[in-house]
């Protein structure tokens, strides 16, 4: 509708009114405020007189006043009727046209303009492409914020004299010491370094207007810092936010000043840097190594350290501590004197706290805590994969051992070994060396028949391998041994109608079938002790027996001579057993693989 034409033309110089209308506001009372404070400064700087709480004041008021003018101004509403009438006084070739216009109103049956109204708007219309309404509003504008930009300027430099008051002459060298009721705190004191600090003057009587505290730090210039006075106290004080060395101060006011008080710093003794320089035992071929600033080391068993421990300054006792007290002293370097050392073979993993404790009897706040993580020179790994567990054999066989080792640092050696029940055991060497942490395939095939095996012989089987331990030395490790048994070629089964004492054997037979025939349980027996006496030889392969190894040998003693007892045993029982008698003629021959 063309009435909305003139109210979207007049709308954005309704916002640009009001726009110019606050910031006329903020201008006048911005620029009040501040020629008020530069007012309160000349008097304060000619008259002497001051007022504690200026400053806050000053700020408060100009927060104030700026928040109420401008919720004034979100309140005001201006209608369109009045910019329209201000239009017209900046264009007076409009001769009320605009306001005219602005009035019209539509038919309200079909809601449309008749043609004199719609000629009105049109006039008016052109009038704004010729002469555009906007244009004063907006130079206004811009004036209004440069203005305001002005009144800024002063009431920050204002504020600034009300914070920093204009000296009216430079103060001459202090030399009077003011003896009279002035208490200064904390005086002289110990403190630790870079910690904060308060200092406080308070006065009697007669209260000075302005109060200075001049630092004079061992490791900087002078300073002058300008004490605050608390309220309506007679109270001065000033902050150091970091006392970094040994310090000396006082408080001067009128010409005069306080006594010298010391600022005396001292540190806790702390850890600063740890170094680590290991160096490998030989056989696992690595280079030495430097570790920087580390607290955790991690090292193969045999590894020489060097452990470097940087203090931030000398101490009277370094120790490592454990977990269950015990002390591990360090030793002072001879050439720097905040160096102390520990030297060690590495055997097992350990955790230890960092105690220190200088001089003057401080111990450090923070105990820092090493953390030694050891890995064992493990020996090499065997598994005989094929054949799975003891076996039945034919003594006319060749069979075919494999099986697998692996190395942490590499082999030396390896191979298979077997022992014929009653002979010397033979290793018979398959490989030399391996490379660390590398799986090797070992295969083997034995044949039988060149052993003259006896059927219900046994001969037992594993694999060996080779490395060097952590002292440097060969060492030889096993697999778990098996046995073969070897099954006879023919058995004889006879028939014959048994007699009564016969018949009693076979229910003794049945009877005892369930676990075994005596015979059948020594032998089990025998098997269980060679495999025991096997283990402990593996387990103490390459060392001395232990004290957990002798005890392991006194059970398989103990075990061999209980089955050298029942050996007895089973033979007087077959000493006094009458013969069996059969049917020879009737018997039958056959092939299996009975024991």
């Amino acid at each position: 509708m063309p009435n909305n034409i003139i109210t979207a033309a007049l709308e954005p110089i309704l916002k640009c009114h009001r726009q110019q209308q606050i910031r006329k506001k903020i201008t006048l009372l911005w620029t009040a405020l501040g020629s008020t404070g530069l007012l309160y400064a000349l008097i304060r700087h000619k008259q002497g007189w001051d007022h504690p709480h200026a400053f806050t004041t000053f700020i408060t008021l100009w927060i104030t006043g700026t928040l109420i003018l401008w919720i004034q101004h979100r309140r005001t509403r201006l209608s369109l009727r009045e910019v329209a009438r201000r239009i017209e006084q900046e264009h007076p070739k409009l001769e009320a046209a605009l306001i005219t216009a602005l009035d019209q109103q539509p038919d309200p049956k079909s809601g449309d303009y008749h043609l004199l109204q719609t000629r009105v708007i049109r006039e008016a219309l052109e009038n704004n492409l010729k002469e555009p309404w906007d244009q004063p509003f907006h130079i206004q504008l811009f004036f209004t914020g440069v203005l305001r930009f002005a009144s800024l300027l002063i009431i920050a430099f204002g504020a600034y004299l009300i914070k920093n008051p204009i000296e009216s002459e430079k103060p001459s060298l202090v030399a009077t010491v003011y003896s009279g009721q002035l208490a200064v705190e904390p005086g002289n004191v110990e403190m630790e370094r870079g910690d904060a600090v308060v200092i406080t003057a308070r006065f009697g009587q007669k209260v000075p207007s302005k109060v200075n505290l001049v630092v004079m730090p061992a490791n900087g210039q002078t300073q002058t810092l300008s004490m605050k006075k608390s309220m309506d106290d007679p109270l001065f004080g000033a902050s150091l936010l970091s006392v970094d060395a040994d310090t000396v101060y006082y408080v001067e006011f009128d010409n005069k000043k306080s006594e010298t008080y010391k600022l005396l710093t001292f540190e806790h003794p702390k850890l600063q840097q740890a170094d680590a320089y290991l160096n490998y035992p030989a056989y696992t071929d690595e280079e030495p190594r430097t570790i920087k600033d580390t607290l955790r080391i991690s090292a193969v068993e045999g590894t020489q350290l060097d452990y470097e421990f940087l203090m931030n300054k000398p101490v009277a006792r370094a120790d490592l501590k454990d977990r269950d007290g015990n002390l591990i002293s360090l030793k002072a370097d001879t050439t720097r004197s905040n160096i102390y050392r520990l030297t060690t073979v590495l055997q097992e993993s350990s955790r230890y706290l960092l105690d220190l404790e200088d001089k003057d009897g401080r111990v450090n706040k923070l105990p820092a805590e090493i953390v030694i993580k050891v890995s064992t020179n493990q020996p090499p790994a065997l598994k005989l994969t094929f054949p799975g567990g003891d076996q039945r054999f034919s003594a006319l066989e060749e069979v075919t051992f494999e099986g697998e080792t692996w190395d942490d640092f590499g082999l030396k050696a390896h191979g298979f070994g077997f022992q014929v029940s009653g002979e010397e055991p033979v290793d018979i060497q398959l490989g030399g060396e391996a490379p660390a942490k590398r799986k090797v395939d070992i295969s083997h095939l034995l044949t039988l028949e060149d052993l003259t095996l006896e059927p219900g012989g046994l001969v037992s089987y594993y694999l060996w391998a080779e490395d060097i331990g952590p002292d440097g030395s060969l060492r030889r490790a096993y697999s778990d041994m098996y046995f073969g048994e070897i099954r006879p070629f023919e058995e004889i089964f006879r028939q014959g109608q048994p007699n009564a004492q016969q018949q009693q054997q076979q229910q003794q037979q049945q009877q005892q079938g369930e676990q075994g025939s005596p015979a059948q349980q020594l032998a089990e027996l025998q098997k269980e002790i060679i495999s025991a006496t096997w283990n402990t030889r593996r387990g103490q392969s390459g060392s001395a027996i232990s004290d957990k190894g002798h005890e392991d040998l006194q059970i398989v003693l103990s075990s061999q001579e209980d089955a050298i007892a029942q050996t007895d045993q089973i033979l007087e029982a077959a000493a006094q057993e009458p013969p069996s008698s059969g049917t020879p003629d009737t018997g039958e021959r056959g092939h299996g693989e009975g024991r």
